[in-house]
């Protein structure tokens, strides 16, 4: 009988991992220092009371994404079918004016705080759209250890638009089928309206992908076209 268990704990543990089951853990840490730095950099003022709130509201961003931002992620790996490259990842919150980024993992928060936003002429956003900004942020890094851009047929096609433009073709495509399945239409229509108002080269990018359409785009991901 112990010998039975023994050899069904191997198996299992020897059985190949599913893509979808190896979403990260991610970390969500706000960075004083990071601030600190950037506010002098930019000399962008980060009122202390802005701090205290983002403090305040920190937990609730953070079982937020672990409950639908997860899901996300989860849903965009089992569609290409390749896993995720990391187990953990730290995001670092920000409010200064810098914009996210994927490498390092760096999240503008100043759009989800309404103070930090009405002070950059905008209105905050709702929670519903952080998901997709942490979202946008490690499918950069996904879609980046797979070498997506190579043999890609459409980004040949494109070649001439700008870098910003092309390296975000088969993320918004992905990012798009992965709405779509857990059933989020609405949602990724109303993300794609706020990244196009971000910058030219975001609302470019989310052009091609709608006239294109996303599934093209995310059959070269699966088929391994656009990952040598």
């Amino acid at each position: 009988m112990t010998l039975l268990v023994l050899g069904l704990v191997l198996v299992l543990q020897s059985a190949p991992q599913k893509a979808a089951e190896t979403v990260p853990e991610v970390a969500l840490r706000y960075s004083p220092v990071f601030d600190g730095q950037c506010s002098e950099l930019t000399n962008s003022e980060i009122p202390p009371a802005w701090v205290e709130t983002l403090n305040a509201k920190l937990d609730r961003f953070q079982a937020y994404w672990n409950q639908e931002g997860s899901r996300l992620l989860g849903a965009a790996l089992e569609i290409v079918g390749k896993p995720y490259p990391h187990r953990e990842m730290i995001a670092t919150l920000t409010l200064c004016r810098f914009r996210s980024m994927s490498l390092p993992l760096i999240l503008n928060m100043r759009f989800f705080l309404e103070e930090a936003s009405q002070s950059d002429g905008r209105k905050a956003l709702p929670l519903e759209h952080f998901p997709g900004l942490v979202f946008h942020e490690l499918l950069h890094t996904y879609l980046f250890e797979h070498r997506y851009w190579e043999n890609s047929i459409l980004l040949s096609k494109y070649g001439k638009e700008a870098f910003l433009v092309k390296v975000h073709l088969h993320l918004m495509a992905l990012m798009r089928a992965a709405y779509e399945r857990l059933g989020l239409s609405a949602d990724i229509k109303a993300i794609a309206e706020w990244e196009k108002s971000l910058n030219p080269s975001l609302k470019r990018a989310w052009e091609i992908v709608e006239a294109e359409g996303y599934r093209p785009l995310v059959r070269e991901l699966q088929s391994g076209s656009a990952d040598k």
